[in-house]
């Protein structure tokens, strides 16, 4: 049951990526997503279907990702 309901999530969390990108391209497609947005929404999707099935959950955000520097690309 509960596999279930991440499925579905995960599918709507993909229609909503899908209508994310049609509203706002070529913002999206140039710049890209940062992950936490990505992960936020997510968690998002995955609780209101959780709670649409009576299935009570809560978030909580265990790491920060903003906090960790990014690794320098420069390849010179």
């Amino acid at each position: 049951m509960l596999g279930d309901l991440v499925s579905l999530a995960l599918r709507q969390f993909q229609q909503d990526c899908v209508k994310l990108c049609e509203h706002h391209y070529p913002t999206v497609h140039n710049r890209g997503m940062r992950d936490t947005h990505m992960g936020k929404a997510l968690a998002r999707r995955l609780m209101r279907v959780l709670e649409a099935h009576d299935r009570p959950a809560q978030f909580h955000l265990l790491d920060d990702t903003r906090l960790i520097a990014r690794p320098c690309t420069n390849s010179s």
